[in-house]
């Protein structure tokens, strides 16, 4: 997927007298030296540039044929890729790399959240050269330019656009139906190709990183504030009396309950306009709904039937501790487990996947050295093995 994501404004402004073939040959087709347009005087374009150029867009729209020719180009050597609309989800998406011989391959998706954008059924587009009239910035590593109906861009006002970016290529440059890895780095744009002469796009990509929020959420939630909270519970019952107690339930009814509710929250507020909920999604998604709605009510009820049910005359631990502990292992490591494939659907990178499992490393680590020391201590007054 997509390294970068923004939304942009695009002013193309009208052109007549350019010559442009109107055939719609297979996207993987590269383009011949005849193709692309040139502007004359009734002719409209429009760009819109990141600091930097690692996303640049022109269009130029011919009024003779209601054709708009397009060049994009990226600093990026994955994939480079453009959407029209306000969003990924439900938008027509042209996703752009190089073959294995340096040349473009254009693919036209159609725009879903968080899974990868299936290939069209249909290509609406033309593969063009690009046009003699934009300028090619040196530090750009993929450029591509097609053809597509005005149809599909307002002509009335400006348009909205997204763009998505990413370092990695596809499983197969060669082919416009492969697969591909998430993007890392987005935004989103709007242009207007309705007025005739020259304009700039608006950068519209002001929105804050909820999937960020969301993971910080989640990995305190399930790595952090358990692994606190079962530390104290085994180990400091002894030290800590009935402190030890207040201190287990403040984190895990408290701390966690909250940390995820402000996860839930922040991936909802994520969702682009059309998508009605997250969960179901993605396996991430199922895991985590199945972990916040199913595991942990259900350890929170066996918390207190424990509690409730205690008895310092009890000769052995009861089965309902028991169920508590092993329901709250499998949503701790469920939890951990989910963190990875939260970081692998958002496309972070080995380097922090591998920071996060030192850390979970470490704090299995400390458990170990703590059982070795003297293991886990249960009510002392209950003579409990």
């Amino acid at each position: 997927m997509h390294d970068q994501f923004g939304i942009f404004n695009l002013a193309a402004p009208s052109l007549t007298g350019a010559t442009i073939p109107s055939a719609s040959p297979s996207p993987s087709i590269s383009p011949n030296s005849t193709g692309g347009s040139a502007t004359n005087s009734l002719s409209s374009a429009s760009s819109f540039c990141r600091e930097g150029g690692s996303f640049c867009i022109n269009a130029i729209r011919n009024l003779t044929d209601n054709t708009v020719s397009i060049t994009v180009q990226s600093s990026y050597k994955g994939w480079a890729s453009f959407g029209i609309g306000t969003s990924m989800a439900n938008s027509k998406i042209f996703v752009g790399w190089l073959n294995s011989k340096g040349q473009p391959i254009i693919s036209q998706r159609k725009g879903a959240s968080y899974v990868q954008p299936p290939l069209s059924q249909t290509q609406e587009f033309q593969f063009i050269a690009n046009p003699s009239t934009v300028s090619i910035l040196s530090t750009s590593n993929i450029v591509y330019s097609l053809q597509i109906p005005a149809s599909m861009i307002g002509t009335t006002g400006p348009t909205a656009f997204v763009y998505a970016l990413a370092q990695s290529g596809p499983s197969d440059p060669n082919s416009a139906s492969s697969s591909f890895n998430q993007h890392s780095a987005t935004g989103s744009f709007t242009l207007d190709v309705s007025k005739a002469g020259s304009s700039i796009g608006t950068d519209t990509a002001r929105s804050p990183n909820f999937v960020l929020y969301h993971g910080l959420c989640m990995f305190f939630a399930w790595c952090i504030c358990p692994s606190a909270a079962i530390f104290i519970a085994r180990y400091l019952k002894t030290r800590l009396g009935h402190l030890w107690y207040k201190l287990h339930v403040g984190i895990m009814f408290g701390g966690v309950a909250l940390l995820m509710a402000l996860g839930l929250l922040f991936i909802e507020l994520s969702l682009p306009d059309g998508v009605a909920s997250f969960s179901g999604r993605t396996v991430h998604g199922v895991i985590g709904m199945v972990i916040a709605f199913g595991l942990y009510p259900v350890q929170i009820v066996l918390g207190y039937v424990a509690n409730a049910l205690f008895s310092t005359e009890r000769k052995e631990i009861p089965w309902w501790d028991k169920l508590h502990w092993w329901v709250g292992r499998i949503a701790v490591l469920l939890g951990l487990a989910n963190i990875c494939l939260g970081l692998l659907l958002w496309n972070a990178g080995a380097a922090y996947i591998a920071v996060y499992w030192s850390i979970v490393a470490m704090i299995l680590g400390v458990f170990v050295w703590m059982e070795f020391k003297g293991g886990a201590v249960h009510h002392v007054q209950m003579n409990d093995a």
